[in-house]
């Protein structure tokens, strides 16, 4: 029994002599991070921003919107994107971002489309975070089919800050036209016999669509991981998407006659409806968002994957995937 309570005092004061030990060794590490305002303000850990001037390489399929990953999912088409950019933040809220898409298409790499995007958001309120942007994409070719259907999109979020979950919500509006050539090689009875034609059809496609998402997220934060000028936030975020979108569509064949013959879904879309006024505000579907962002001096590397389960009944498929992974340098 002597070597029990022996036993249980060296602990207690082992405890009593480690336990201080590690929280003034945090208390420093945290204070010499503290000392570089940017370097935690540009993770939004200090909720004072600084100005900062940032070069980026992102890897991902993220080609309809920057901000908006419920829409990136509605595309069936997905390719992976080289996006190098160049981004100003000025402490005041203020930014603007320029972005290049590098795509691989037909055993040809090139730029197909650009982006720049001006944006506001408010990290600095004690009870409250919120946001604005708008992206406007230039695309090279409307007929390509690596080409982003959207040209403007607009998003606008908030979020509280004060609770250990957080919820917000986010607004997004975008639109944009984009074209598809459809040849068509069929066979037509006619003057008793059967008759082989070939034509073209020229599909132009108008999108609005509108997206209203519900958000619940956490941030986890860690200073002095490797060195004592490194940080990684990660953030887990739960969505549920709401949305309406309407599409219309105008076809122009080189045969006006066997014109019935050319009009085909467009596959571009998921759950694509041909659809000249927009429908009720629905549930679309739940989302979840892993971000994470880790900072070793000037360089920065940010990997984001987002999994989109679409919720109505469809003959598609409802499972799909968003993800990128960036690599940046502050200056």
């Amino acid at each position: 029994m002597n070597k029990i309570y022996l036993c249980i005092g060296v602990l207690l004061m082992w405890s009593a002599y480690c336990y201080p030990q590690k929280d003034a060794e945090d208390k420093r590490l945290l204070d010499s991070l503290i000392k570089e305002d940017d370097f935690l303000s540009m993770l939004n850990l200090l909720g004072e921003p600084s100005s900062y001037l940032k070069v980026n390489l992102n890897i991902g399929n993220k080609l309809f919107s920057i901000n908006n990953n419920a829409l990136n999912a509605m595309d069936q088409n997905k390719r992976l994107i080289f996006t190098p950019s160049i981004e100003y933040f000025n402490k005041s809220g203020f930014g603007i971002s320029v972005a290049g898409y590098v795509i691989n298409n037909n055993n040809k790499t090139a730029f197909y489309q650009y982006a720049i995007t001006p944006s506001y958001d408010y990290v600095s309120g004690k009870k409250i975070e919120a946001g604005i942007s708008f992206t406007k994409f230039f695309v090279k070719d409307k007929y390509s089919t690596v080409s982003s259907p959207i040209q403007n999109d607009l998003y606008i979020y908030t979020n509280l800050k004060k609770t250990w979950l957080k919820p917000g919500i986010a607004f997004g509006y975008s639109g944009g036209t984009y074209n598809e050539i459809n040849f068509t090689d069929t066979t037509v009875f006619q003057q008793n016999r059967m008759i082989r034609i070939q034509f073209t059809d020229t599909v132009n496609t108008r999108i609005n669509a509108v997206s209203l998402i519900a958000t619940v997220s956490h941030t986890f934060s860690e200073y002095g991981i490797i060195k004592s000028n490194d940080a990684l936030s990660f953030t887990p975020q739960l969505l549920l998407n709401m949305g309406s979108s309407k599409y219309v569509v105008s076809h122009k064949t080189s045969s006006m006659l066997y014109r019935p013959y050319t009009k085909t879904t467009t596959t571009r879309i998921r759950n694509f409806q041909e659809k000249s006024v927009s429908p009720a505000l629905k549930i679309e579907s739940l989302g979840l968002s892993l971000d994470a962002t880790y900072r070793i001096g000037k360089l920065i590397f940010e990997p984001q994957l987002y999994l989109d389960y679409y919720l109505p009944s469809t003959t598609e498929k409802r499972f799909s995937q968003v993800f990128c992974f960036n690599v940046g340098y502050v200056f």
